[in-house]
């Protein structure tokens, strides 16, 4: 039997082995970590004919097309501007642009993809994003739920409600969802990983380019999953295809205004009267079931839970050492390390600056969160000047 069919028959017999199944969280993580002897269980190989796409689209749904505003300069980095931008389409398409949308097109042998600002682990892009808003120039004349769609640079209206005002005055609701496909079909039992990585990245997005404009994001810790899939339309038939089902992840308050979040009534929300339009398109036209997966998404089902108070600890201001870029040119020049030159040194200041804004309340991008830290963080450090190289441990959860 030839070594690709042996593999393939020794996943096939450990997927359909139950009782190799974690019972909780932690067991799955402890399965799919990678170990010297061993990797995770993931596909024999890459199955390109299966490979899912990686822009959802609602077929049918009207489409608001959004300005691209590429050749607009933005605050300084890392922001905030220091007015906020009013709440209409033309701020909609630079917030969406620079949080979600397309940087770059790249080309290899025949093969063409899409690179975006937010980053994405494999370049895969699990999440999804959808906007609940207010009637507002340049949207519809009552409030609508829109799904964001990259590619085209577009709001498809998902559904469409009775009242223009439905929300608090001052923003909207940001909600973001997870395909666990996209990244089962390269990684396998690790995809829960990588959903939940991606929907921490999508959330700092948010926040930096709602800083390009002068708005606050804030993340709403009080929804249950089945709240966020039943307001974003992700539990309707029409939402997905069979596994390719969207998980829920957040809802986050982007305070156009730049106030603190206000009380959001998501049961309301989810009571109002509303008309849907579109039907997800297909993304695969075959898939891998990868059980494991579906099993960490039940372990970590939230139920709705008590308001947080925002954490009283602000972080201090980064101070890099040299003159800053404007959001926008950070934001699209955004790439993923591939080739260090083994030469090029780090001053200390920025270093010092980097780690600054990984801290608690550090904004932009820490802000949006309520709880403490959990994650501290371990660092090799090679060639930063005034640094002995070695293993470092900056301890984010520390009160000083």
């Amino acid at each position: 039997m030839a070594e690709a069919e042996i593999e393939i028959q020794s996943l096939k017999e450990r997927l359909q082995d139950a009782d190799a199944l974690p019972s909780d969280i932690r067991g799955y993580h402890r399965r799919t970590k990678h170990a010297p002897t061993r990797y995770a269980l993931g596909p024999a190989f890459l199955d390109w004919t299966s490979q899912p796409s990686p822009f959802r689209r609602f077929n049918g749904a009207p489409r608001i097309e959004l300005p691209l505003r590429d050749r607009e300069e933005t605050a300084p980095f890392p922001g905030p501007a220091l007015r906020p931008a009013p709440l209409d389409r033309m701020a909609l398409g630079l917030f969406l642009e620079l949080g979600f949308g397309i940087s770059a097109w790249k080309s290899y042998e025949g093969a063409t993809w899409a690179l975006r600002n937010n980053p994405s682990s494999g370049n895969l892009h699990p999440t999804e994003v959808y906007l609940l808003a207010n009637a507002a120039e340049g949207l519809d004349e009552c409030a609508a739920l829109y799904h964001y769609a990259q590619e085209e640079h577009a709001l498809e209206r998902r559904a469409i409600l009775e009242a223009p005002i439905v929300l608090p005055q001052g923003g909207f609701v940001l909600g973001l969802s997870s395909v666990p496909w996209r990244e089962s079909w390269k990684y396998g039992e690790r995809a829960f990983r990588y959903c939940q990585l991606d929907v921490g990245h999508a959330i700092a997005a948010a926040a930096q380019a709602g800083a390009a404009l002068g708005w606050r994001v804030h993340l709403l810790c009080e929804p249950g999953d089945a709240d966020i899939a039943a307001l974003l339309g992700l539990d309707r038939p029409d939402a997905s295809h069979r596994r390719e089902e969207e998980h829920p992840d957040a809802l986050l308050w982007i305070a156009a205004d730049g106030n603190p979040s206000p009380a959001i009534d998501v049961s309301s929300l989810i009571r109002a009267s509303r008309t849907w339009t579109g039907a997800a398109n297909r993304l695969s036209d075959d898939h891998d079931g990868w059980p494991l997966v579906d099993r960490a998404a039940r372990l970590c089902v939230k139920p709705r839970t008590p308001t947080l108070e925002p954490l009283s600890r602000v972080a201090p201001k980064p101070a890099f050492p040299f003159p800053l870029p404007d959001i926008g040119r950070v934001v699209r020049r955004r790439r993923s390390a591939q080739r260090m030159d083994g030469v090029a040194r780090l001053s200390r200041e920025a270093f010092c600056a980097m780690l600054t804004s990984t801290l608690p309340g550090g904004e932009p991008c820490m802000a949006p969160f309520p709880w403490p830290p959990r994650l501290n963080l371990l660092l090799f450090v090679h060639r930063v000047e005034g640094v002995e190289p070695g293993l470092y441990l900056l301890q984010r959860d520390a009160e000083t």
